[in-house]
Order: C-alpha cells, then structure tokens, then sequence
C-alpha cells in the first residue's frame, strides 16, 4: 500500500492524499485551504445488494460446468530432506483436497498432479492451470437475472 500526497497552490490551496493499492489510487480525500458552503442535492437512491442474492442468481443460472483440464505441477525443496518430504507430502493432499472440492463444483474431465521434490534445494515453484467451461447461454441469463434483481431494488 503507498499513500501520496500532493499540494497545489494557486488561488486556494488544496491538499491531495491518495491512498494507492497495487500502483492503482483506491481513495482519495481532498483538503481545502478554506471551507466552502455546501450545498444541499437531492440524494439518488442506491440498489443496496446482499452478497449471498448474487451468488445464488450466478450459481443457479451457470448448472452445467465443467472443468476440461486441471494440472498442478511444481517444484518443492527446503534444503532439508525430511523437513522437504513432509511438506511434499502436505502439498499432495492440500492439492487432493482442492481436487475433491472442484469435483463437487464442476463436473472434472482431466487432471494432472506433480510436484517433484527438491531434496538439496531451497526452492518453491508451484504451478496452475485450469481449462473452465461454461455455456454462453447460461451467461446471459444470468446477466439478465442480475438486471431484473438490480430494477427491482432501484424501483423498491
């Protein structure tokens, strides 16, 4: 996280602090050198969304996934043998783990496992990557149904 600050001088003074995360400016608060009447506007009102009514809409409209490939590969080395095997080991069922959790999700058609141990290493490189599909169709009916639900709570 970086905070910047910035001044600017000219007929007022105003002070800039921005709040930057990942080299992206995520809040800004603008400091006047002198307070200013503030007018009264008309507030908008806001669709307020609960998390869980968006998930459920995602999850009921997208029924058919499908995972087409999953391949976890990598290296895995501490420099210390027995300290390297167990953590092999853990990663290998950390990974079967997370297998079985995605085959409940999805509906799994190939995966590959390998983790090599790096006995006289220090090293860590893991690697992932996944194939996901999902039919074009339920995509759209699912924006559609996050439209309705959005026109509902703005009217309501």
């Amino acid at each position: 996280m970086k905070i910047w600050i910035q001044a600017e001088f000219g007929d007022d003074i105003h002070i800039f602090i921005h709040i930057m995360l990942f080299g992206i400016i995520i809040k800004t608060y603008k400091i006047p050198s002198a307070p200013k009447k503030i007018k009264k506007k008309k507030k908008k009102r806001k669709a307020k969304f609960k998390g869980t009514e968006i998930t459920k809409i995602l999850w009921e409209s997208t029924k058919k996934r499908k995972i087409e490939y999953l391949e976890f590969k990598g290296d895995l080395g501490l420099a210390d043998p027995a300290l390297t095997a167990v953590s092999v080991g853990m990663l290998y069922s950390f990974v079967g783990s997370l297998i079985g959790f995605l085959s409940n999700i999805a509906y799994i058609q190939k995966t590959k496992v390998r983790i090599n141990p790096r006995y006289n290493n220090a090293i860590i490189k893991l690697y992932a990557e996944c194939i996901f599909k999902l039919n074009f169709v339920n995509i759209i009916s699912a924006a559609i149904r996050l439209l309705k639900l959005y026109i509902k709570k703005k009217k309501g």
